[in-house]
């Protein structure tokens, strides 16, 4: 039980007439729910056939001694039947415990970790090269500026890139208010279309402009992290058709494999083998 370690804080605090409160902020149900509804989507995402190849990857991190003490380490990916490659259908689902390294590995796929040893490739209907990497904390990558602002900063020479872009983000919202058009919660996250502001608005921007280079994969390491479990499939769904007619391969990063029941065509999962070692596997 998921939630015993809870129940026995609040017991423990009862017992010495101590009062604690609790607030579980996921949206997944309890484990004791006696019907969890299998979701699905009204049509199947369209899905893009890629192949991800891994010549032993090394990501070496060395000792930090300040602000705080690090020890040196490392992390060898491989997959767990020994292979060289995996061949996906996009949306790809990794998931994995937490330190495992799943967030470093979307970080090795986008060019912004090199490995010290062996490699990583993609291979993907537009082409190879890295993928591009959507944050957790995606609010981050706008780098202080205006969600309309970003935008314009990125493309500031290329203003082709700048008005497809444009193009993606309106097909973006117009697809997600639709589906949200008489839920009242769900538009207020979409925010006002004149005045963009909403962290939702943020993470569209920011697909928008990644998908607008048309990069061979894109990855989404947690796209669920601060939006409501409907606005994040909604949001995730609506990203992965525009991205199919796209041919941009879809991966999703995240701890929650059920938000998105119905969705993805293939799940890989990472696990510890041994102190150094992580295997990928396909579920």
């Amino acid at each position: 039980n998921r939630y015993s370690q809870w129940e026995k804080l609040v017991e423990a605090f009862d017992k010495k007439k101590r009062f604690v409160d609790v607030a579980l902020l996921e949206g997944e149900p309890f484990i004791d729910e006696k019907s969890v509804r299998q979701e699905t989507v009204l049509q199947p995402v369209p899905a893009v056939t890629w192949q991800l190849g891994l010549d032993d990857p090394v990501v070496v991190f060395e000792e930090i001694r300040f602000p705080s003490y690090h020890p040196a380490s490392r992390i060898e990916y491989k997959l767990d039947d020994g292979s060289r490659s995996i061949n996906l259908e996009s949306p790809v689902l990794i998931t994995g415990d937490n330190g495992v390294g799943k967030s470093i590995f979307a970080k090795v796929l986008s060019g912004i970790i090199k490995p010290s040893g062996g490699s990583v490739a993609i291979n993907a209907p537009n082409g190879s090269g890295y993928a591009r990497l959507i944050f957790q904390d995606a609010i981050d990558q706008l780098f202080g500026k205006s969600i309309d602002g970003h935008m314009d900063w990125v493309f500031r020479f290329d203003e082709d890139k700048r008005r497809i872009a444009k193009d993606i983000y309106a097909e973006l919202d117009a697809g997600i208010r639709n589906d949200f058009q008489d839920r009242t919660e769900e538009l207020e996250a979409m925010g006002s279309q004149s005045r963009k502001c909403t962290l939702l608005q943020a993470k569209i921007s920011l697909i928008a402009e990644r998908l607008a280079t048309r990069t061979p994969v894109l990855v989404l390491d947690e796209p669920g992290w601060g939006l409501s479990r409907s606005i994040a499939r909604k949001l995730v769904e609506t990203v992965s058709r525009t991205a199919g007619k796209m041919h941009v391969a879809i991966v999703l990063i995240s701890h929650h494999a059920r938000w998105w029941q119905g969705m993805v065509h293939a799940r890989c999962h990472l696990s510890q083998e041994g102190k150094h070692t992580v295997v990928i596997g396909k579920v």
